[in-house]
């Protein structure tokens, strides 16, 4: 700030001394209207161009190359039109209160004294003008006096500014990050999002309701949803606004879940999708619109509850000990798909779960043959003698906390390990890992299997899918584990994922991590006796 107000200190300088200068030389009226004319057109170039171009990499510097161009016009229009006598005198006021909102008040200290102090010689310059303040001295304090009020004016005008102008940035940067969350939240939904107002324009589309439709973000933002999108029922027969429950939604506030539709596309073609309708609400409690998810409706998630019968054969003739984990898994994802099961409840350390759950599947891992394996520690620990009453940490996963309901993601992770296990080959390995981002944790299951294909891979999301793939090593699984998994993750508002890998099956989930503030806890004081 200090070289700042030195350097705004010569530029008030220079542009005193050339004003006085035009004065001293007694040019031409014609001379001095071409003067100011080229000053205003310096002006004109200094907003129109060289601003715009520096205060996007600094603000400042900026307003302080503006400001060269600005108080060189005002001082040589005072200047030249009577100085203290001049009727411009009143642009040094307004811009002294200018420079303390924009720059600095100690540059505008700086302004305010070398204005006076031009002043003072150009009245020793302009005969005329000392004459005439000699007639009325009075008026001669009074146009200084003017000078030193305006200094704490300008102070406590520039720090209230300077508080309204944090608050303002304070709160751009709360809104931003909560529109960097919701952002955040809506890419990691791969199923089509679309969010629309209490009268029904469509307000924001994601990719995947671009990519599904075929509807560009252009053409549709602004317009009404049903003027865009034709809903059909199950059998083919159009539902008007009226017969969706969008106006019971923005009533009730309650989200409502709608299954077995058609919707239009651009190529005049209907998907088969199940709609989840949600009340988009403020921090004030208020319904600004709704959003609207759109599912694919899968068919071989139709036929696989149409293999129930096939199944059952299978069931009759299981152990009793399987029996009951099938019913147990059918069970819960019953529960997921009907919306009875809570997605989010506290926060949880999720590395400590896939620790633990890999503890409990070591045993199972070592009769398959298949290495469990994780990050673990660079230096070697050397643990005391005697007893070990603390269990032992194998994996440097990072410690971090999702807000979840902890049995579903235990249940979610314990699925994906068991699964991850039967598909590796023998003597193969399973590598676990957590990672985490800005706004995301990842859990991944790295599995040496190179002779599945991707198609088989997708087949894992079916329910029974060991009914489709027919693999030896999937005996153990029910068939519902990853389906589950995928239902937990995404209530979570996170996404599963697998893929094929050059060095196998990459299976990868993530969450969102979302901002905990840590507040000290009251601890009481004790007043001394």
């Amino acid at each position: 700030m200090e070289k700042l107000t030195l350097l705004s200190t010569l530029v008030f300088t220079l542009a005193g001394l050339f004003s006085l200068f035009l004065i001293r030389t007694e040019i031409s009226l014609e001379t001095l209207l071409q003067v100011i004319a080229a000053v205003i057109l310096l002006v004109v170039l200094t907003t129109r161009f060289v601003f715009k171009k520096i205060v996007g990499q600094n603000k400042t510097l900026a307003y302080l190359v503006e400001s060269l161009a600005i108080s060189l016009f005002i001082y040589v229009l005072v200047f030249s039109t009577g100085s203290l006598t001049s009727p411009f005198l009143i642009l040094t006021h307004l811009y002294a209160i200018g420079v303390a909102f924009l720059i600095s008040w100690q540059i505008t200290i700086s302004f305010v004294f070398i204005t006076v102090a031009f002043l003072i010689l150009s009245i020793r310059f302009d005969p005329t003008v000392s004459a005439q303040l000699l007639e009325n001295q009075f008026t001669l304090i009074l146009y200084f006096l003017a000078y030193l009020a305006i200094l704490p004016f300008t102070n406590f005008l520039a720090k209230i500014y300077r508080q309204k102008e944090a608050w303002v940035e304070e709160l751009s940067q709360m809104l931003s990050t909560s529109k960097k969350h919701q952002e955040t939240l809506l890419k990691n939904i791969e199923d089509a999002v679309v969010v629309i107002s209490k009268d029904f324009a469509i307000s924001f589309v994601n990719q995947a309701a671009v990519e599904k439709t075929g509807f560009a973000q252009n053409d549709i933002i602004g317009k009404n949803f049903f003027e865009v999108f034709t809903i059909k029922d199950d059998t083919g027969g159009t539902l008007e606004s009226e017969k969706l429950p969008f106006s019971a939604v923005l009533a009730t506030e309650n989200e409502v879940k709608v299954d077995k539709l058609q919707i239009s596309t651009k190529g005049a073609n209907f998907l088969r999708i199940n709609l989840k309708i949600l009340p988009v609400i403020d921090h004030n409690g208020q319904v600004l619109g709704l959003m609207i998810i759109i599912k694919d409706f899968d068919e071989r998630e139709t036929a696989s509850w149409a293999q129930l019968e096939k199944v059952q054969e299978k069931l009759s003739i299981m152990p009793q000990d399987k029996l009951k984990e099938t019913a147990y898994d059918l069970l819960l994802a019953l529960r997921l798909e009907s919306g009875t099961v809570e997605g989010l409840s506290s926060f949880i350390n999720i590395s400590d779960i896939v620790e633990k759950e890999m503890i409990v599947f070591r045993q199972f891992a070592q009769e398959r043959r298949v290495n469990l394996t994780c990050p673990s520690p660079t230096n070697d620990t050397i643990l005391p003698k005697g007893k070990i009453i603390m269990s032992e940490k194998h994996c440097t996963f990072p410690v971090v906390y999702v807000l979840a309901n902890g049995k579903l993601l235990t249940a979610a992770i314990h699925n994906l390990m068991k699964v991850a296990i039967s598909l590796a080959e023998p003597s193969g390995e399973v590598h676990a890992d957590v990672q985490t981002a800005t706004d995301i944790v990842k859990f991944e299951l790295l599995v040496t299997n190179k002779k599945i294909k991707q198609e088989d891979l997708n087949l894992l999301l079916n329910k029974f899918f060991n009914e489709d793939l027919k693999l030896p090593n999937l005996e153990i699984c029910t068939g519902l584990e990853i389906a589950i998994a995928k239902e937990i993750f995404e209530k979570h508002g996170g996404v599963l994922k697998i893929s094929k890998n050059p060095k196998g099956i990459l299976i990868s989930a993530t969450l969102i991590r979302p901002e905990m503030k840590i507040t000290k806890p009251n601890v009481p004081r004790f007043k001394e006796n």
